[in-house]
């Protein structure tokens, strides 16, 4: 019955419209988490912020050349963005020299951390943008 309750928000979600009309069994099961995921109450809870980056994680990694191909220029803008960023953290925690809260603010304004390597961000995006081309 739960379940039943979120059908408005599964068709007003685009991507879990999407979903819930793949026609394999577990089709509805993965709108539903979308929907949950999405939250608005629940995005800025980070509380699951693993199980976030996991189901993140997956998703991209079920992208193919083609996927990327029909991305718009705004949408690989932003993905370029993204990498930065998530680069930029991921070698701050891989070094065991975690972001100070100044570089996190930064982050959060929009910058970019300092002492990173802007070399090795900057290819890694390249990739990812010339991927979409």
């Amino acid at each position: 019955w739960t379940d039943v309750r979120l059908i408005p928000r599964i068709i007003s979600d685009p991507v879990a419209w999407k979903q819930a009309m793949e026609p394999d069994d577990q089709a509805v099961k993965r709108a539903i988490a979308t929907v949950i995921a999405n939250d608005p109450i629940r995005a800025k809870d980070k509380t699951a912020a693993n199980e976030k980056i996991t189901q993140f994680a997956l998703w991209i990694d079920s992208f193919k050349r083609e996927d990327y191909k029909t991305l718009d220029g705004k949408a690989v803008a932003n993905l370029h963005e993204i990498l930065k960023d998530v680069v930029a953290i991921s070698q701050a925690l891989d070094s065991d020299n975690s972001p100070t809260e100044e570089e996190l603010e930064t982050l959060e304004e929009g910058g970019e951390m300092d002492g990173q390597d802007q070399g090795q961000q900057e290819d890694s995006a390249s990739a990812v943008v010339q991927a979409s081309s």
